[in-house]
């Protein structure tokens, strides 16, 4: 199955990676899957590994990487390394987790057929069923958009067309991207076409040739996309192009400035295209660094899907954002950024802006710990409602691991890990002290304090 069938509409097939992000909590996901799930025979787990190995040694984006892959998982179950893994989701969580530690890719990953995403950070949107549109004006002459997903469907960039003409007249227009977790260029190729007013180059798209023909075919179809025909012989080399309306839209000479934190994939693209052209200002924090694009494929029976990265974005200077992410033009806390937006601008914070400000922001981050190696896995959920909060919540605790033997509980507010105070702590600290072995976490339970103890030795 290639791409453009897996998403069974053609225009998807410009698809940019939907990140590592959902919006289903994870608890419930985990319980419909559990539901669904048949335990797997160690032929048969060593038939799905296999099939993982030839598809990515086939398709993902780097081959030297893809055969790094595709030799390891073969070697490994040959040893019978994956053998005990006969709960699907156990096993979805090793080879993810295996396959990171031998390269890093954000996209990257293995899951239950379905959805279920164990073993990575989950962005929990805002509320609201929109995936963009919540477009008003600040002030006089300034017009704020928001923006949590680009679709590909016709409807959806007709919708973009007719808010972005709605406020054609604005001097300045303030996208957030905040919460933005990815989508397709379609959608994006409305936005961009009010933005400029001459045709633009944007930024590079290296697909891995033959990885997937509908969306190699897509591309040479699409007035955006320019192929550059000197590129290596294992790449279909794309240049994406900001097409302008005809005539050009007003928006092509009002100020644009770009608001980032858990920015992910196309929306990283986007923020990207933006800069690197002059375009707009990025002002917030610097964004999820998932900067290569691909599709699922569903092995083992139905029952395991993985995401494989077969292409890679970059800018102007030749560097993707994948693992770094992209960093603003102004970097101040994501909450913050609206209003440094606004005295940008010369423009006093309302009471619209300030309710923007506390209402647009991710309202969670569920992480399930230890996803850059199989050896730092205790299966452990946690969120951070806020980046303020002093504690991280226990929001899932994935069966047959080590936090499952122990006393944590879902509820738990952990406030302190190996000693150190979460309220101390980075978001990529918390990660790394997540996976140390073994683990003491001090945790606030109703009002009690209790120390559970877990490792990974036993």
């Amino acid at each position: 199955m290639n791409l453009a069938q897996s998403l069974g509409v053609a225009a998807a097939a410009l698809v940019m990676a939907m990140s590592a992000s959902g919006l289903a909590p994870a608890q419930t996901v985990s319980a419909i899957a559990a539901e669904a799930r048949v335990r797997l025979e160690p032929s048969a787990i060593r038939g799905a590994v296999e099939e993982l190995a030839a598809m990515l040694e086939q398709r993902y984006v780097f081959p030297d990487v893809a055969q790094q892959y595709a030799e390891h998982l073969r070697t490994r179950a040959e040893a019978g390394a994956y053998d005990g893994a006969s709960d699907p989701q156990q096993l979805a969580a090793q080879l993810e987790g295996e396959l990171n530690a031998i390269h890093r890719d954000a996209h990257l990953r293995v899951t239950l057929s379905g959805g279920s995403e164990p073993g990575r950070r989950v962005l929990r949107a805002p509320p609201g069923d929109e995936a963009f549109g919540q477009a008003q004006w600040l002030a006089d002459g300034v017009a704020y958009l928001r923006i949590d997903m680009l679709p590909g469907d016709e409807a959806s960039q007709a919708r973009m067309a007719s808010i972005l003409d709605q406020y054609a007249n604005a001097n300045a227009l303030i996208l957030d991207l905040r919460t933005c977790r990815g989508g397709t260029l379609a959608v994006m190729d409305v936005l961009l076409s009010r933005l400029y007013g001459q045709p633009t180059q944007l930024v590079t798209m290296d697909t891995r040739r033959g990885a997937d023909r509908g969306l190699e075919d897509f591309y040479a179809g699409s007035r955006t996309m320019r192929e550059v025909r000197s590129a290596p012989a294992n790449i279909r080399r794309w240049q994406h192009w900001a097409q302008p309306t005809s005539p050009a839209s007003s928006l092509a000479d009002a100020r644009v400035f770009v608001l980032t934190d858990q920015t992910a994939s196309a929306c990283e693209h986007l923020s990207l295209a933006l800069k690197d052209t002059g375009r707009a200002t990025l002002i917030g924090a610097t964004t999820r660094g998932a900067g290569n694009y691909g599709g699922d494929e569903v092995f083992a029976n139905g029952q395991l899907q993985v995401f494989i990265p077969i292409g890679r974005t970059y800018g102007r200077s030749g560097r993707g954002w994948e693992a770094t992410g992209i960093a603003p033009d102004q970097a101040v806390a994501a909450r913050e950024a609206l209003n440094q937006a606004l005295r940008d601008l010369n423009v006093a914070q309302t009471a619209a802006s300030a309710a923007l400000s506390e209402t647009r922001l991710p309202r969670e981050v569920v992480r399930v710990d230890g996803a850059a190696s199989p050896t730092r896995r205790y299966g452990l959920g946690t969120a951070r409602a806020r980046t303020s909060d002093p504690w991280l919540d226990v929001v899932e605790i994935a069966p047959g691991f080590a936090a499952s033997r122990s006393d944590i509980r879902v509820g738990d507010r952990i406030v302190s890990i190996n000693g150190a105070a979460v309220a101390n702590m980075s978001e990529d600290n918390l990660g790394r002290a997540l996976r140390a072995s073994p683990l003491v976490l001090d945790v606030d339970r109703n009002g009690q304090r209790v120390r559970v103890e877990m490792s990974l030795d036993g």
